[in-house]
C-alpha cells in the first residue's frame, strides 16, 4: 500500500504515453518538419535519467500542481473526442508536469519541466500556424536571396517567390525556382528551435539571457534559408539545373551545423558577459593592512670634526 499511488501515477502515465506515441509515431515518420524527433525524445528521457538524483522527493501534495493536472486532463479529453493531433500530446505533456508539481513539489516540477519542454519540438503545428508563418518566411527568404544572389553578380529577376536567374543581357531566364512551403526555412526554424532549447537548457545564466539564446533562433533560421536559397541560384546560374537540384537537397543539414556553432557562439559569449545567477557571493577577504615595521636607528659614528 506504501507505494499504490505511485505505481498508479506511473501506469496511467504510461497509458497515455503509449496512446502519445501511437498518434505521433507516424507523423515523425511522415512530416519532413518532425523527423528529428525520436532524438529530441531520447534526448529529453536520458535528461530526465540524469537529473534523476533530483527526484527522489514526491512526498508534496501542492494543490498548483493539482490544477494544472486537471486542466490538462480536460483538455486531453477534448483533444481526444476532437481528434486535435497537436492538441494531445501538448495535453499529455501538462499532465506530467502538474503530477510532478503535485506529487513532487514546485522544485521537482521545475526539474521535470525544462527537460519535458523538448517534447515541445516533436509535437506537429496547427495547419493554421504553418500557413501562418510559411508565407511571410517565403517572401523574407526569397527577397533576401534575391538580395544575396545580385551582390554575387547575378542578373536576379524576383516576382513574389519566384526567382529567376538572367543572362547578361536579360533576354531570358538561365534558371528559374519556386519558394515554396518547403523551403520557407520552418523545418530549419523548427530544428534549430529545439536545439536552441537545449543549449539554453545548459546554459546556467538568468531567464532573460536564455529567452535571447533561443529567440536569436528566428533570424538565424531566416539567414540560413536565404543563404541556403542564394547558393542555389549560384549553382543553378553559373553551372546546371541538376546541380543546383543536387544542393537543394543536401545542402540543408550544413547550414544547420553552421548555424548550431553560431549558437554555441552565442553561448560563450553569454557565459563570459553574464554573471551566474546560481553561483555564491565572493566573499570579499579583508585582510588587516600589513604593520610598517620601525626601521632601527642609525649608530653614529664618531665625527670627523673631532
Amino acid at each position: 500500500m506504501k507505494y499504490l499511488g505511485s505505481a498508479i501515477a506511473v501506469t496511467l502515465s504510461l497509458a497515455l504515453a503509449a496512446w502519445s506515441l501511437k498518434i505521433l509515431w507516424p507523423l515523425w515518420r511522415s512530416d519532413s518538419m518532425l523527423t528529428h524527433s525520436p532524438l529530441l525524445a531520447a534526448g529529453a528521457i536520458g535528461l530526465l535519467v540524469w537529473r534523476r538524483n533530483d527526484l527522489k522527493r514526491w512526498n508534496s501534495a501542492e494543490w498548483p500542481g493539482l490544477i494544472l493536472l486537471g486542466v490538462s486532463a480536460l483538455l486531453e479529453v477534448i483533444a481526444t473526442w476532437g481528434e486535435i493531433v497537436f492538441l494531445q500530446p501538448a495535453a499529455f505533456l501538462g499532465i506530467l508536469i502538474g503530477m510532478a508539481w503535485f506529487l513532487g513539489g514546485r522544485e521537482t516540477a521545475k526539474v521535470c519541466a525544462w527537460p519535458l519542454g523538448l517534447f515541445l519540438f516533436t509535437i506537429p503545428w496547427p495547419t493554421t500556424l504553418v500557413t501562418a508563418l510559411a508565407f511571410p518566411m517565403q517572401l523574407t527568404s526569397s527577397a533576401y536571396a534575391a538580395l544575396f544572389a545580385g551582390m554575387f553578380g547575378l542578373n536576379i529577376h524576383r516576382e513574389g517567390v519566384h526567382l529567376s536567374v538572367l543572362s547578361p543581357e536579360g533576354d531570358k531566364a538561365i534558371y528559374s525556382m519556386i519558394v515554396a512551403q518547403q523551403c520557407s526555412g520552418l523545418t530549419s526554424l523548427l530544428v534549430l528551435l529545439s536545439f536552441g532549447y537545449l543549449i539554453a537548457y545548459f546554459t546556467p545564466r538568468a531567464w532573460w539571457a536564455r529567452a535571447v539564446l533561443v529567440l536569436t533562433v528566428i533570424p538565424l533560421a531566416l539567414f540560413a534559408n536565404a543563404v541556403r536559397l542564394t547558393i542555389i541560384l549560384l549553382v543553378g546560374g553559373l553551372t546546371n539545373p541538376q546541380w543546383a537540384s543536387w544542393v537543394h537537397d543536401n545542402e540543408q543539414p550544413v547550414l544547420i551545423f553552421f548555424c548550431s556553432f553560431g549558437l554555441l557562439g552565442l553561448r560563450q559569449m553569454l557565459m563570459q558577459k553574464l554573471p551566474d545567477p546560481n553561483a555564491p557571493a565572493a566573499a570579499i577577504a579583508t585582510s588587516p593592512a600589513p604593520a610598517i615595521e620601525a626601521q632601527p636607528d642609525a649608530v653614529e659614528g664618531p665625527s670627523d670634526e673631532e
